[in-house]
């Protein structure tokens, strides 16, 4: 039976912003637990399957039939990582432009995350069909940009 008193400068979290408790990572599924990526933008979908080895490791992954290649397809992966919250969307005037679509099928969940160009530089996103937060464009183009590089045989880099 203790009671103890502490020092508001040693307690920030007592003036965080409710933002501030999320967990910012937008995808945070394991590679391995993935069948299928799609990733839908410009009226075309790249339905990337994931096939796994005997350890249940990602062996391979495959587009419209052929091996891609495996490094590549990881960092391109790791750009879909990286993709964070930056804020919370307030209503605009203009109508929101749908920009690009992941879906995620795996054997531990289904996720499909939607976005929306609301400004030059933000994105509206929904999870499931639910969302209130906005990103990056510039991480929607970079993940555009390495599927592109990525199914043409070059390196991609998340730059």
């Amino acid at each position: 039976d203790v009671i103890a008193a502490i020092s508001a400068a040693d307690a920030d979290w007592l003036n965080w912003d409710p933002l501030d408790y999320l967990d910012h990572s937008l995808v945070s599924m394991y590679i391995d637990t993935i069948d299928t990526l799609t990733i839908s933008f410009k009226n075309k979908d790249y339905v990337f399957n994931l096939i796994k080895g005997d350890d249940g490791k990602l062996a391979k992954v495959t587009y419209e039939g052929k091996e891609m290649d495996l490094p590549n397809f990881r960092r391109l992966y790791v750009s879909i990582l990286s993709i964070y919250i930056h804020g919370e969307y307030g209503e605009v005037e203009n109508t929101p432009t749908e920009v690009m679509i992941i879906d995620i099928k795996g054997t531990s969940a289904n996720q499909e995350i939607r976005f929306y160009r609301v400004t030059t530089s933000k994105a509206y996103y929904t999870v499931n069909g639910e969302g209130r937060y906005y990103v990056l464009v510039e991480n929607i183009n970079r993940i555009q940009k390495n599927v592109l590089q990525l199914i043409e045989g070059k390196e991609v880099t998340n730059t």
